[in-house]
């Protein structure tokens, strides 16, 4: 029976040496920090920023992938209706 077998395990930490590395940055945020906020404040501002209607992209010219993934997606919506 396994169950009843004692396999002398333990928990271990083991520290990790930081090397120095690339710092990646993806991009900037605007607005102020959110600590000291509950998760549901911080829900509710999310999503009412998000709600906020955007204007239209005008004048902008898709990279060709994109370009050809919006045809298929508006040709297979053609087919679907």
């Amino acid at each position: 029976d396994k169950e009843s077998e004692n396999t002398g395990t333990f928990r271990s930490r083991v520290k990790g040496n930081l090397q120095k590395g690339e710092t990646v940055i993806t991009g900037n945020a605007d607005g102020e920090n959110l600590t000291g906020r509950s998760a549901s404040a911080t829900r509710k501002l999310i999503r009412d920023s998000m709600s906020q209607d955007s204007g239209p992209l005008e004048n902008v010219k898709l990279p060709k992938s994109a370009r050809e993934h919006a045809r298929e997606y508006f040709e297979q919506l053609r087919k679907s209706e």
